[in-house]
């Protein structure tokens, strides 16, 4: 018997269709939940626009913590960031011709030593810059070897005219000298300061070779037999060689008139490129908190508002000198003092 061929009518399934259309909304919501915080992460109107890479641009005291607080501020951002940073030694004076010429291939936030360094960009350059904040402070010390007196000079002018007192050339892009001449200058600014410097001139050049660096002539400051030295020296110098040898009887002074404050502004042009703006506010704000300025402490820095963060760092109160604003005039005023001790 043939057998029977049954034709049975079947409605299409609906299944298909409903998992593909479940799976595209899930696909469309895990995108959103993906791309939201990306979006709106630190683009001032919710877009990664700019440059994908960012330098800063540091003085050479600043650098390693700089470089230690980008890193932790990159991975405390819990995202992907929109720009890479790198972080660039450059010279102050270097740092306001790359402001002047405007002609970096990377967009760049620098970060200058003092605020005084601002002044010595001309007009038209300055109204094209803006201080987005402070990465840091230290205000410049004195320190004495064991031959001399521990007693604090009453005056800049004092330290100046001692017979034991030496500084680096300010031409070498070392602040602290450049900043102790800013201090004398402050505490009198009807002060002949190369007649003041002239003495210091004639001190460097009877020396039989050159000064050591800074924290070398800290190192020889605890020789019972060393160099009768008084030398100017950073806070931030003068608290990480403290907490690496804290067996040594280091003596930290200020003249009782006061001192001068490296604040190391962040500074970016008004028409440079976005990214670089938004990495320059980034920074600013991270370095203000405690773990954006861990790193500074450990460095020795205060924080940006003057706070001190490192205990070793010098604590006595004292009082804060305006700053400058002839950085340039102070050179001027060091060129005059080699000549007449020439």
């Amino acid at each position: 018997m043939p057998g029977r061929h049954t034709t049975i009518s079947r409605r299409p399934s609906q299944a298909g269709p409903i998992m593909a259309a479940v799976f595209a909304v899930a696909l469309i919501v895990a995108l959103g939940v993906y791309l939201a915080p990306r979006l709106t992460a630190e683009g001032g109107d919710g877009d990664c626009d700019g440059a994908g890479e960012v330098s800063v641009a540091t003085p050479a005291d600043l650098s390693g913590s700089m470089k230690a607080t980008v890193r932790t501020m990159l991975a405390d951002a819990g995202a992907d960031p929109c720009v890479t940073i790198d972080v660039a030694t450059v010279y102050p004076d270097s740092a306001l011709k790359q402001i002047t010429s405007n002609s970096n291939s990377t967009p760049t936030v620098w970060i200058l030593d003092s605020s005084a360094r601002l002044a010595e960009l001309k007009p038209d350059v300055r109204q094209k810059v803006d201080v987005v904040g402070k990465a840091a402070s230290t205000p410049i010390i004195l320190v004495a070897s064991r031959t001399t007196s521990q007693t604090p000079p009453a005056s800049w002018k004092d330290t100046f005219a001692s017979h034991d007192y030496y500084m680096h050339p300010p031409s070498i892009s070392t602040p602290e000298s450049l900043f102790a001449i800013a201090a004398l200058e402050a505490e009198d600014p009807d002060a002949d300061l190369s007649a003041d410097l002239t003495g210091v001139v004639r001190r460097l050049d009877a020396l039989d070779e050159e000064l050591p660096s800074n924290r070398e002539m800290i190192r020889e400051s605890q020789h019972e037999f060393g160099p009768a030295r008084l030398f100017p020296v950073t806070e931030q110098t003068f608290a990480r060689v403290a907490n690496s040898h804290t067996d040594w009887q280091l003596t930290p002074m200020l003249p009782d008139t006061g001192t001068v404050l490296l604040d190391y502004p962040v500074v970016v042009r008004t028409d440079g490129d976005p990214a670089a703006i938004r990495t320059a506010k980034q920074l600013t704000d991270y370095v203000d908190s405690p773990l954006g300025n861990s790193a500074l402490a450990t460095a020795g820095f205060r924080g940006p508002n003057g706070r001190i963060l490192n205990m070793a760092a010098y604590a006595k109160p004292f009082k804060l000198f305006p700053t400058p604003t002839g950085l340039t005039q102070l050179m001027d005023a060091w060129g005059k003092a080699q000549t007449a001790a020439g």
